[in-house]
């Protein structure tokens, strides 16, 4: 942690001191001096230490080092070593882009508030390059366009970042799109997250990097006219990262869009993972329906410990055993297969599907399926399970007020509601939940837990259905007509047949 706190400081603060109080009388010779022997000190510190913590290359701290020490060399040249710093910041930050950054987006550790700091500190580079006149590679360049992407399909259409593995719901989407305008001096991203987001949001939170633009009057006149990207210029609705393990499916790009995240990966890359195989998050009508828990704490800490689990997640558990094994807020048992293997789009619905072997000899498949965008359809299928198992399937849910009646469970809010209607008959609890969307903070959520003490079947069925407070309720219905193939029916009018067979889906609209 030292070694990186050195890093930050020497992109981050220390350039400022002397581009904006050099001048200054109050900066004396002696304070100079002082503070070039504790530049030096550092980057020497990074120089040496660095590459042997992070070898290969595919970790943020690694980036934020080589960045400090980029930057060093760059602004002192005087410095006799700053030119074999240079060189060597140089190349490893372009190994860290090959390294870090996948070819579908996103940065490899899956996390979406460390992939935006990430396209903040690749922005840097490009930015100092521009200002150095140092020439920076097509591939460098390309890769931090589709990874600006990313950036879009990772938030939620609320304006928040879905706060996978150690994350938290924020805004910094935003700060990406601004750096990928600094760099790149376009607009193109800070006008797609206006079409679900206020110019006013917007501007607030990218005025704050004003100290990165080396023309400010510009900076302030593109900010100022802002609009929303056109329609027909949008970036696709769906994203699928195979290398992540992730899933990302909007109906559109408005605030009210229907979206949802799915994500399964394990063996896992690093320790901001969480224990929450094939989790996932729905949003729908400008409302969180189903969250991730988020980060809370890097703290050692019971509650580190809560927030990481499988029981805070919207996922399976058999026994009440997590996925694999807890042992500390930076380590984690052994883990096996697990992944997101497709992401099929049909007539009427969008599947991201995913399975893992964490309970050998059984195999938990997810398919999760956006229907005719109005309703999240979830199955989950078991087999080479033991008849004992005690099967629990957790739905964590943004809301406090929750009303039941038989097998329907209905989430309750101002503007919008959820209805949950769930195949075969299980046992339904009702606990308090914990979602963070800040450090060391948490509000109060409700998980949904269906319960079998027993193999009652292989496919378990769930509509998450959400619909505005002022309107009546759906009607559900869901029921097998023969193995592997059901029924649901909506308001006893429009029937959608389900079928299931061997890692496969089709959904049909029959009436």
């Amino acid at each position: 942690m030292r070694v990186l706190e050195c890093g930050i400081r020497l992109y981050k603060t220390w350039p400022l001191l002397i581009e904006h109080l050099s001048s200054s009388d109050l900066f004396t010779e002696e304070i100079l001096e002082l503070y070039l022997v504790s530049i030096y000190k550092q980057a020497e510190i990074i120089r040496e230490v660095a590459p042997q913590l992070w070898p290969n290359a595919d970790h943020n701290h690694y980036l934020m080092e080589c960045l400090g020490l980029f930057e060093t060399a760059l602004l002192f040249p005087e410095i006799n070593k700053s030119e074999e710093w240079k060189v060597f910041s140089y190349d490893e930050l372009m190994r860290c882009s090959k390294n870090q950054l996948t070819d579908q987006g996103g940065q490899i550790e899956g996390c979406p508030s460390y992939h935006n700091g990430c396209m903040y500190w690749f922005g840097l580079v490009l930015i100092l390059a521009n200002k150095y006149s140092i020439p920076v590679s097509e591939d460098y360049k390309e890769r931090f366009i589709q990874n600006l992407n990313y950036s879009l399909y990772s938030m939620r259409p609320t304006g928040k970042s879905f706060p996978i593995g150690d994350s938290h719901a924020n805004d910094l989407s935003i700060m990406a799109a601004t750096y990928g305008y600094l760099a790149l001096d376009d607009l193109y991203w800070l006008k797609h997250l206006n079409m679900f987001m206020t110019t006013e949001k917007i501007k607030e939170k990218s005025f704050s990097y004003i100290w990165d633009t080396n023309n400010i009057e510009k900076y302030m006149e593109d900010l100022n006219s802002l609009e929303p990207l056109p329609a027909s210029e949008a970036l696709p609705l769906h994203l699928f990262n195979s290398e992540l393990g992730q899933s990302f499916v909007r109906s559109d790009w408005t605030k009210d869009a229907h979206s949802f995240v799915h994500t399964c990966r394990s063996p896992i890359q690093n320790q901001h993972a969480h224990i929450d195989l094939l989790s996932f998050e729905y949003i729908a009508l400008n409302k969180n329906i189903i969250c991730d828990p988020g980060l809370y704490s890097y703290k050692e800490s019971e509650k580190r410990r809560e927030f990481k689990s499988t029981a805070s997640h919207s996922t399976v558990m058999l026994n009440h055993q997590d996925h694999f094994e807890y042992r500390s807020t930076w380590g984690y048992g052994p883990q096996q297969k697990g992944e997101l293997d497709f992401l099929k789009e049909g007539k009427h619905s969008i599947t991201s599907h995913g399975y893992h072997e964490s309970y050998k000899p059984t195999v938990v498949e997810r398919y999760l399926s956006l229907v005719d965008h109005k309703f999240l359809l979830v199955i989950d299928s078991l087999s080479n399970r033991n008849e004992s198992d005690t099967l629990a399937r957790t739905f964590h849910l943004d809301y406090k007020e929750i009303r039941q009646q038989g097998q329907e469970v209905e989430g309750l809010d101002q503007e919008v509601h959820v209805k949950i209607f769930n195949y075969p008959f299980q046992e339904i609890t009702v606990e308090i939940g914990k979602l963070s969307d800040i450090n060391d903070l948490y509000r109060e959520s409700r998980k949904i837990i269906y319960t079998s003490s027993a193999s009652i079947a292989q496919n378990y069925i769930t509509v998450l259905y959400p619909y505005r407070s002022d309107l009546s309720a759906p009607n559900i219905q869901i029921e097998e007509i023969e193995i592997g193939m059901y029924r649901i029916t909506e308001d006893n009018k429009i029937i959608y047949q389900v079928q299931i067979n061997e890692k496969d889906i089709n959904i049909l609209k029959i009436k």
